[in-house]
């Protein structure tokens, strides 16, 4: 089964980057880009993988309210400014980069922490939270998607109050994101 860790987008930031959206696809090279659904809006923690097994997926459901069963605060992000990521050449995705404070970095951290005793190990790479608006349909080294600076610069905070564990099932046109458990922050 595909399945990711996830945490949701509250409702006020989902219809303030639903607007952001909408104003990128009028700008040139906007044709070239398949946009996401705003109910698709996340940040991703951690990807678990395209064919975890149904074992491991219930391991993980059975877990996750004990991972935090000291309790683990609500707290807020900064969704920071749109831009084509990664950075450089060959861009991919068209994404809302988000603040990494402490907060965050605790919750990644114990996170990976957890899933690794269940053998789910992520990859050795920065944590680079974030939330994707579109893909870039085809790579090439200077996309004709370009961001205004007016549409760039976001500055709005987003509540976490919960993690939730998502089967992704991908399909021709987007990809379906099913919620199989959340865990709610106190």
């Amino acid at each position: 089964m595909r399945s990711f860790i996830a945490i949701p987008i509250d409702a006020a930031c989902s219809r303030m980057l639903e607007g952001v959206q909408q104003k990128l696809q009028e700008q040139h090279g906007a044709e070239q880009v398949v946009w996401f659904l705003p109910e698709n809006f996340h940040l991703t923690l951690h990807f678990l993988g395209a064919n975890v097994p149904e074992e491991k997926i219930e391991q993980v459901i059975q877990a996750m309210d004990s991972w935090f069963a000291n309790g683990f605060p609500c707290f807020e992000v900064e969704l920071d400014r749109v831009e084509l990521f990664p950075s450089g050449p060959y861009p991919h995705t068209i994404v809302v980069s988000v603040q990494n404070n402490t907060q965050l970095q605790r919750l990644f951290s114990s996170l990976e922490a957890y899933l690794a005793t269940l053998g789910l190990e992520g990859k050795k790479r920065d944590f680079l939270p974030h939330i994707s608006l579109g893909r870039i349909k085809v790579r090439c080294k200077q996309p004709s998607m370009h961001i205004p600076e007016q549409l760039a610069v976001i500055k709005m905070p987003m509540l976490v109050d919960r993690i939730t564990l998502f089967e992704s099932e991908l399909t021709l046109r987007e990809p379906i994101y099913t919620p199989l458990k959340n865990h709610y922050f106190v």
